[in-house]
Protein backbone atom coordinates (compact mmCIF):
# COMPACT_ATOMS: atom_id res chain seq x y z
CA UNK A 1 0.00 0.00 0.00
CA UNK A 2 1.69 3.51 -1.15
CA UNK A 3 0.77 7.02 0.36
CA UNK A 4 -0.01 9.67 -1.83
CA UNK A 5 2.93 12.46 -2.09
CA UNK A 6 1.47 14.78 0.19
CA UNK A 7 1.69 13.02 2.60
CA UNK A 8 5.31 11.80 2.51
CA UNK A 9 7.65 13.47 4.49
CA UNK A 10 9.51 16.49 2.66
CA UNK A 11 12.40 15.71 0.44
CA UNK A 12 15.77 17.55 2.01
CA UNK A 13 17.28 19.48 -1.07
CA UNK A 14 20.13 17.69 -2.75
CA UNK A 15 23.53 17.83 -1.62
CA UNK A 16 21.85 18.05 1.92
CA UNK A 17 21.73 14.30 3.79
CA UNK A 18 18.49 13.88 5.63
CA UNK A 19 19.88 13.79 9.38
CA UNK A 20 18.98 10.27 10.89
CA UNK A 21 16.73 10.92 13.91
CA UNK A 22 18.50 9.90 17.81
CA UNK A 23 17.44 6.48 19.54
CA UNK A 24 14.27 6.68 20.80
CA UNK A 25 13.34 10.07 19.15
CA UNK A 26 9.53 9.93 17.49
CA UNK A 27 9.52 11.46 14.03
CA UNK A 28 7.57 14.58 14.12
CA UNK A 29 4.33 14.86 12.14
CA UNK A 30 4.81 16.73 8.56
CA UNK A 31 5.03 20.27 9.34
CA UNK A 32 5.85 20.44 12.94
CA UNK A 33 9.38 21.00 13.88
CA UNK A 34 11.20 18.73 16.09
CA UNK A 35 10.90 18.82 19.87
CA UNK A 36 13.17 21.20 21.68
CA UNK A 37 13.56 18.25 24.33
CA UNK A 38 17.34 17.58 24.54
CA UNK A 39 18.91 14.12 23.96
CA UNK A 40 18.75 11.34 26.23
CA UNK A 41 22.14 12.06 28.80
CA UNK A 42 21.95 15.10 28.25
CA UNK A 43 20.78 17.59 31.24
CA UNK A 44 18.51 21.09 31.00
CA UNK A 45 21.00 23.89 30.15
CA UNK A 46 18.91 25.69 32.93
CA UNK A 47 20.29 23.62 35.88
CA UNK A 48 22.96 24.62 37.60
CA UNK A 49 26.26 22.20 37.76
CA UNK A 50 26.78 19.83 40.38
CA UNK A 51 28.42 20.70 43.52
CA UNK A 52 27.43 25.08 42.73
CA UNK A 53 24.72 26.54 44.20
CA UNK A 54 22.38 29.01 42.72
CA UNK A 55 23.68 32.69 43.13
CA UNK A 56 21.08 33.88 45.19
CA UNK A 57 21.00 37.94 44.22
CA UNK A 58 23.29 39.60 41.52
CA UNK A 59 26.99 40.88 42.40
CA UNK A 60 26.79 38.91 45.94
CA UNK A 61 28.16 35.82 46.90
CA UNK A 62 26.98 34.02 50.13
CA UNK A 63 28.84 35.28 53.20
CA UNK A 64 30.27 38.03 51.23
CA UNK A 65 30.37 40.94 53.75
CA UNK A 66 28.84 44.17 53.10
CA UNK A 67 31.47 47.00 53.00
CA UNK A 68 30.78 50.26 53.72
CA UNK A 69 29.59 52.75 50.93
CA UNK A 70 28.93 49.81 48.51
CA UNK A 71 26.01 49.82 47.25
CA UNK A 72 22.84 47.30 47.34
CA UNK A 73 20.72 45.70 45.01
CA UNK A 74 17.20 45.28 45.52
CA UNK A 75 16.29 43.31 47.67
CA UNK A 76 19.71 43.04 49.15
CA UNK A 77 20.23 42.58 52.78
CA UNK A 78 23.47 43.96 54.31
CA UNK A 79 25.66 41.21 56.21
CA UNK A 80 24.72 40.60 60.21
CA UNK A 81 27.05 41.72 62.28
CA UNK A 82 29.28 43.47 60.19
CA UNK A 83 30.41 46.48 62.92
CA UNK A 84 30.77 50.10 61.45
CA UNK A 85 33.77 52.14 61.16
CA UNK A 86 34.21 54.55 64.25
CA UNK A 87 33.97 58.55 63.12
CA UNK A 88 37.09 60.27 64.33
CA UNK A 89 36.77 63.83 65.18
CA UNK A 90 38.40 66.41 62.90
CA UNK A 91 41.44 67.72 63.20
CA UNK A 92 42.49 71.13 64.46
CA UNK A 93 43.29 73.54 61.73
CA UNK A 94 46.71 73.63 63.36
CA UNK A 95 49.07 72.49 65.97
CA UNK A 96 50.21 75.28 68.67
CA UNK A 97 53.43 76.84 68.27
CA UNK A 98 55.48 76.83 71.24
CA UNK A 99 56.34 80.06 72.80
CA UNK A 100 60.18 79.78 73.35
CA UNK A 101 61.61 81.82 75.64
CA UNK A 102 59.90 85.11 75.00
CA UNK A 103 57.43 84.76 77.73
CA UNK A 104 60.49 84.59 80.24
CA UNK A 105 62.41 87.93 78.05
CA UNK A 106 59.02 89.53 78.45
CA UNK A 107 58.66 88.49 82.19
CA UNK A 108 62.39 89.83 83.16
CA UNK A 109 61.49 93.03 80.89
CA UNK A 110 58.95 93.66 83.42
CA UNK A 111 60.82 93.37 86.01
CA UNK A 112 63.23 95.66 84.44
CA UNK A 113 60.51 98.28 84.20
CA UNK A 114 59.35 97.78 87.58
CA UNK A 115 62.75 98.47 89.06
CA UNK A 116 64.04 101.15 87.46
CA UNK A 117 60.23 102.97 87.63
CA UNK A 118 61.16 102.05 91.47
CA UNK A 119 64.15 103.76 91.69
CA UNK A 120 62.74 107.42 90.12
CA UNK A 121 60.35 107.19 92.51
CA UNK A 122 62.53 106.57 95.26
CA UNK A 123 64.34 109.24 94.44
CA UNK A 124 61.49 111.89 94.14
CA UNK A 125 59.59 110.66 97.57
CA UNK A 126 63.28 110.74 99.30
CA UNK A 127 64.45 113.64 97.97
CA UNK A 128 61.40 115.63 97.73
CA UNK A 129 60.25 117.88 94.69
CA UNK A 130 60.84 121.22 96.40
CA UNK A 131 64.35 120.24 95.76
CA UNK A 132 64.69 119.32 92.54
CA UNK A 133 66.14 122.72 91.33
CA UNK A 134 68.75 121.87 93.51
CA UNK A 135 69.71 118.34 92.19
CA UNK A 136 72.11 118.68 89.26
CA UNK A 137 71.68 119.00 86.05
CA UNK A 138 73.21 115.21 84.91
CA UNK A 139 71.29 113.23 87.88
CA UNK A 140 68.03 114.53 87.00
CA UNK A 141 68.57 113.79 83.17
CA UNK A 142 69.72 109.71 84.50
CA UNK A 143 66.37 110.03 86.56
CA UNK A 144 64.43 111.14 83.65
CA UNK A 145 66.20 108.34 81.49
CA UNK A 146 65.38 105.61 84.06
CA UNK A 147 61.71 106.76 83.70
CA UNK A 148 61.71 105.66 80.53
CA UNK A 149 63.42 102.71 80.78
CA UNK A 150 60.34 102.09 82.70
CA UNK A 151 57.87 102.50 80.23
CA UNK A 152 60.00 100.68 77.61
CA UNK A 153 60.15 97.98 79.62
CA UNK A 154 56.57 97.52 80.91
CA UNK A 155 55.49 98.05 77.37
CA UNK A 156 58.30 95.77 75.94
CA UNK A 157 57.57 93.08 78.27
CA UNK A 158 53.57 92.79 77.23
CA UNK A 159 54.73 93.27 73.46
CA UNK A 160 56.58 89.73 73.99
CA UNK A 161 54.06 88.31 75.57
CA UNK A 162 51.64 89.19 72.60
CA UNK A 163 54.41 87.79 70.57
CA UNK A 164 54.76 91.46 68.36
CA UNK A 165 58.57 91.62 67.09
CA UNK A 166 58.59 95.23 68.41
CA UNK A 167 58.89 93.66 72.00
CA UNK A 168 61.95 92.48 71.54
CA UNK A 169 63.64 95.78 70.58
CA UNK A 170 61.64 97.76 72.72
CA UNK A 171 63.09 95.42 75.75
CA UNK A 172 66.36 95.41 74.55
CA UNK A 173 66.71 99.24 74.74
CA UNK A 174 64.83 99.51 77.90
CA UNK A 175 67.96 96.65 79.25
CA UNK A 176 70.49 98.04 77.03
CA UNK A 177 69.25 101.96 78.45
CA UNK A 178 68.66 100.86 82.28
CA UNK A 179 72.71 99.12 82.75
CA UNK A 180 74.30 102.78 81.10
CA UNK A 181 72.59 104.55 83.72
CA UNK A 182 73.62 102.25 86.57
CA UNK A 183 77.50 103.53 84.70
CA UNK A 184 76.92 106.90 84.71
CA UNK A 185 74.96 107.67 87.87
CA UNK A 186 78.89 108.07 89.66
CA UNK A 187 79.69 110.14 87.37
CA UNK A 188 76.03 112.18 87.47
CA UNK A 189 77.14 112.30 91.62
CA UNK A 190 80.08 114.24 90.45
CA UNK A 191 82.36 111.24 92.42
CA UNK A 192 85.19 109.78 90.18
CA UNK A 193 84.48 106.59 87.66
CA UNK A 194 87.53 104.80 89.65
CA UNK A 195 85.37 104.40 92.45
CA UNK A 196 82.94 102.61 90.77
CA UNK A 197 83.47 98.93 92.20
CA UNK A 198 82.64 100.93 96.02
CA UNK A 199 79.11 101.85 94.11
CA UNK A 200 78.55 98.37 93.00
CA UNK A 201 79.38 97.25 96.19
CA UNK A 202 77.07 99.81 98.22
CA UNK A 203 74.19 98.83 95.54
CA UNK A 204 74.24 95.12 95.89
CA UNK A 205 74.61 95.81 99.84
CA UNK A 206 71.21 96.06 99.71
CA UNK A 207 71.47 98.96 102.22
CA UNK A 208 67.86 100.76 100.98
CA UNK A 209 65.45 100.52 98.88
CA UNK A 210 67.02 102.59 96.38
CA UNK A 211 69.82 99.88 96.17
CA UNK A 212 67.98 96.89 96.19
CA UNK A 213 66.00 98.63 93.14
CA UNK A 214 69.04 99.04 91.65
CA UNK A 215 71.08 95.52 92.07
CA UNK A 216 67.01 93.54 91.06
CA UNK A 217 66.87 96.09 87.98
CA UNK A 218 70.61 95.25 86.94
CA UNK A 219 70.39 91.21 86.67
CA UNK A 220 66.83 91.87 85.22
CA UNK A 221 68.59 93.95 82.69
CA UNK A 222 71.36 91.52 81.81
CA UNK A 223 69.14 88.59 81.69
CA UNK A 224 66.57 90.24 79.44
CA UNK A 225 69.22 91.11 76.25
CA UNK A 226 70.19 87.69 77.10
CA UNK A 227 66.77 85.87 76.38
CA UNK A 228 65.41 88.73 74.11
CA UNK A 229 68.10 87.92 71.87
CA UNK A 230 68.18 83.76 71.29
CA UNK A 231 66.99 82.67 68.29
CA UNK A 232 63.74 81.21 70.34
CA UNK A 233 62.91 83.85 71.32
CA UNK A 234 63.16 85.37 67.29
CA UNK A 235 61.60 82.55 66.10
CA UNK A 236 58.28 82.57 68.18
CA UNK A 237 58.03 86.45 67.45
CA UNK A 238 57.56 85.36 63.49
CA UNK A 239 54.74 83.02 64.53
CA UNK A 240 51.47 83.99 65.60
CA UNK A 241 50.04 82.54 69.04
CA UNK A 242 47.42 80.18 68.34
CA UNK A 243 43.83 80.80 67.99
CA UNK A 244 40.87 78.96 68.74
CA UNK A 245 37.17 79.56 68.38
CA UNK A 246 34.38 79.63 70.28
CA UNK A 247 33.69 77.02 73.07
CA UNK A 248 37.39 76.68 73.57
Amino acid sequence: MTYPPHNNPPTPPPGYPQQPPYPGQQTPPPGFAPPQTPPPGFAAPQTPPPGFAQQPYPGQYPGQPQYPGQAQYPGQQPYPGQPGYPQYPGQPGGQPTSAGTAPIAGLLALVVGVCFGGTVVNFLVDGGLEYLSDVPAGLLFLEIGRLAVAVLGVIGGIMLFTRSRAGVALSIIAAVVALVSVVLEPVALGADFSLFGKYLEAVFGFSSAYSAFLAIGIIASALTILFAALPSTTRAMRQKAPTYGPGY
